[in-house]
């Protein structure tokens, strides 16, 4: 990201897009690792952002410039995580969060080797 360049707020409504619409996704939730709560955490200080494990958004339009320097100032963490999941879930947006209700979750891998 550029400190130069403007953020944009993540929650505008896309077209066709309106409160109580929502749709069906897979997504990992990581809802069992606690080394991902423990890393967020560490990044909870930057105002206005709000980080995923890969992914941040922005709640307001406006400079870049301050989001940059206050995730400078967290430096770098990293967490280990074992995906085993993967969930299916029925997303909405809206009160400007992702809000979901689990739909159903698959199990990867296998406990034996394939032949």
């Amino acid at each position: 990201m550029s400190a130069s360049a403007p953020m944009r707020d993540h929650w505008w409504w896309r077209p066709g897009w309106k409160v109580g619409r929502s749709f069906y996704t897979w997504h990992f939730t990581f809802a069992d690792q606690p080394q991902v709560a423990e890393l967020l955490a560490r990044y909870g200080t930057a105002d206005g952002f709000r980080a995923h494990v890969t992914l941040g958004y922005s709640n307001s339009a406006g400079p870049a410039a301050p989001v940059a320097h206050a995730l400078d100032k967290c430096g770098s963490h990293t967490a280990e995580v074992t995906i085993s999941t993967v969930s299916l879930i029925n997303l909405n947006r809206d009160h400007k969060a992702h809000e979901w209700s689990d739909v159903a979750t698959v199990r990867l891998g296998s406990d034996s080797p394939s032949t």
